[in-house]
């Protein structure tokens, strides 16, 4: 099946119903209370006690195996964190697992986290844990430890193999989500699609769990810091390595190994927007690949497929705002560790949490108050996109067409953005795909979204021979698109339309028009 598919971008207010007006008003409108909020940001200090807590953060693929009752080294006995989180992939290959469920596993994993754990995991408590077949996760928070621990919830998204509408789940993602005093932390542990030429497949894993939503309703990216870790399973590109398989493993086994990062396909998928927009890492990794070694060993695959060593497994940090400041302590593989085919590989961070003083955040909100008219005419959100004519061209069943747009902050305030849920209809249409949904510019920077088209076999179903359209609705918080007129005629200064991202079946010569 082909299908052609035009994209445009089109800058108009008049695209929406009088219903669809009355309901955005209220999240579009310039308001005293929400300048005020930004007020509060800009002197948390006044209002609020800052604090670091430490957090390590682990992952390991342990290719099915059985647990030892301790796994010495794997956790740093050099300073106690405040909290660590372990990731598990592969946990239990067992067929039956998928069938039935059996925590027997994860109860024998368990014990052997908390054995291993400094000074044998007694001054630990578990705050919450969730397994997805053989991908789980766990966290533990010190006895000692001072930071409190609040509106906790979890989740997870199966992909991988399907067995009739369900995915197994044996691959996919579980996270937890939870406040550090009034900071909003998630954990994410994943397992992506394995196989050196299935990086779009595991580029799509990534955008589904993504999507993940706990039961509080907030999103991975609400939140003010996001740990994503995993077995990732990005390869080497072989297609422009000018090494063989065997001269990558000597060089993966000498300390020239760096020399081989240049090829890791989760690096190029992020710098093109692919994947994993704004998440940081080491510019270059310090430690050797982590995949593959034969059990029992810390030699490279010895087997008939003799795979090309990678750095499969990873951690990686994003912060929504420049004012939640992380610093970064140590980030390794635990090479002594040989009873999988991968080595484990931790990370342990400083995060600074804060800690709100209500009565005087209350003070300040009204003292602010007074102020936010002056100021909002001034800090209208303004950007700029990259391009205003998006052409697919056409797109092919079950392959994946991706587009990137930038988006830059041209204003003078940090821009809010994201794609606005539309009643009965979501985001957008079931063979499009948009990551990130919403994000965080500060003033002069910018970020990236890519848009997928996917079409798969109940996309196609039920498309036959109509055309792909859709309207995406992307607001700019505090912008005017969806005021109702009333309000803006109360307005004193003239008002700058904001945009709407319309991908409909436009000819291919259409012109951008915009109303100003």
């Amino acid at each position: 099946m082909d299908l052609t598919f035009d994209g445009f971008l089109q800058t108009s207010l008049f695209r929406t119903s009088e219903k669809e007006w009355r309901l955005f008003s209220e999240d579009f409108m310039w308001s005293a209370d929400k300048i005020a909020s930004g007020f509060l940001n800009l002197v948390l200090f006044r209002y609020c006690q800052f604090s670091d807590v430490s957090i390590c953060i682990t992952t390991f693929n342990v290719n099915g195996k059985s647990p030892p009752d301790i796994i010495p080294g794997w956790f740093s006995d050099d300073s106690v964190c405040d909290l660590y989180a372990i990731g598990l992939q592969e946990m239990d290959l067992s067929v039956g697992t998928y069938l039935i469920d059996n925590p027997k596993k994860m109860e024998e994993w368990m014990e052997c986290i908390r054995s291993s754990l400094p000074k044998s995991g007694k001054n630990f408590r578990v705050v919450t844990s969730m397994r997805l077949i053989g991908i789980f996760i766990v966290l533990f928070q010190s006895k000692t430890s001072a930071v409190k621990v609040s509106k906790i919830n979890s989740a997870y998204i199966a992909t991988g193999i399907s067995m009739f509408i369900n995915k197994l789940g044996n691959k996919g993602g579980t996270a937890i989500s939870l406040k550090l005093n009034d900071t909003l932390v998630c954990f994410v542990n994943c397992h992506l699609a394995a196989g050196t030429g299935e990086l779009e497949r595991r580029n799509q894993d990534f955008r589904d769990i993504s999507q993940i939503t706990f039961a509080d309703g907030l999103s991975i990216y609400d939140h003010d810091a996001v740990f994503w870790f995993g077995d990732l399973n990005y390869r080497l590109k072989s297609e422009n390595s000018v090494w063989s398989g065997d001269q990558v493993r000597h060089i993966a086994s000498s300390s020239e190994f760096p020399a081989l990062f240049k090829y890791d396909q989760l690096r190029e998928q992020q710098s093109i927007g692919q994947v994993f927009v704004g998440f940081q890492e080491p510019e270059i990794l310090p430690f050797r690949p982590t995949y593959k070694y034969d059990v029992g060993t810390c030699i490279w695959d010895s087997s008939e497929k003799a795979r090309v060593p990678a750095w499969c497994d990873r951690i990686l940090w994003w912060m929504r705002d420049p004012e939640t400041r992380l610093k970064v302590l140590r980030y390794e593989s635990v090479e002594q560790i040989v009873i999988s085919d991968h080595k484990p590989v931790r990370a342990a961070f400083n995060l600074r949490i804060r800690k709100i003083d209500q009565t005087k955040a209350d003070q300040l909100y009204d003292e602010a108050i007074r102020e936010a008219d002056r100021k909002a005419n001034e800090l209208l959100p303004q950007v700029s996109l990259s391009m205003t004519e998006v052409d697919f061209g056409e797109v092919h069943f079950l392959e994946p067409s991706t587009h990137v747009i930038t988006i830059n902050n041209t204003g003078k305030s940090t821009v809010r953005f994201k794609f606005i849920v539309r009643p009965e209809r979501g985001i957008c249409a079931k063979w499009l795909q948009i990551t990130p949904p919403h994000y965080v510019i500060p003033v002069g920077q910018s970020t990236q979204i890519s848009l997928t088209v996917v079409i798969d076999k109940e996309v196609a179903w039920e498309l036959k021979d109509t055309k792909l359209q859709d309207i995406l609705v992307m607001n700019l918080e505090h912008g005017l698109f969806g005021v109702s007129l009333e309000q803006l005629l109360m307005r004193k200064k003239e008002t700058v339309v904001q945009n709407l991202i319309d991908f409909v079946s436009y000819p291919r010569s259409s012109v951008l028009k915009q109303n100003r």
